[in-house]
């Protein structure tokens, strides 16, 4: 699938080195929604995520004037929603437990917050291993209003 041009205050996110693979609709115990797999290329390798949306975000079926009315298809996350994201999840990876907890108002004595917070550290160290220093906060930069 191309991407489309994705620069936000001259950040161009469409040239970064992710892929986005739609997996399909999901009820699950935590919310319905769509789910992506995300998977950024660096020069060891690559990582891949789950990437979640809400059911709403989906694109405007073009009318046709015969026919049944056509299907609505989930929107793709654009590079610049997915490093939005990946970029407040990886703060975990400068925050101890009890701080991102503090944060995000989450209980210190949980064992899913603390999966979570472990996987947003887990990004953050996957972050830093595919981008400089430099590029991550021109990326915070130019998300800054997002």
């Amino acid at each position: 699938m191309k991407t489309e041009k994705n620069i936000i205050n001259g950040f161009d996110f469409s040239a970064l080195p992710i892929t986005v693979t739609y997996v399909g609709k999901v009820q699950d115990k935590e919310w319905p929604h769509f789910l992506w797999n995300v998977t950024i290329n660096h020069k060891d390798g690559f990582w891949t995520i789950p990437y979640k949306t809400g059911l709403g975000l989906v694109e405007k079926p073009k009318t046709r004037p015969f026919g049944p009315p056509p299907s609505e298809q989930p929107k793709r996350p654009s590079n610049a929603d997915i490093m939005h994201s990946l970029l407040l999840d990886a703060d975990a990876a400068d925050q101890s437990f009890n701080e991102w907890c503090d944060t995000y108002g989450e209980n210190n004595d949980s064992m899913k917050a603390f999966k979570t917070y472990q996987a947003c550290c887990e990004e953050g160290v996957n972050l830093r291993k595919t981008f400089t220093r430099e590029q991550i906060e021109e990326m915070r930069k130019a998300l800054e209003d997002y």
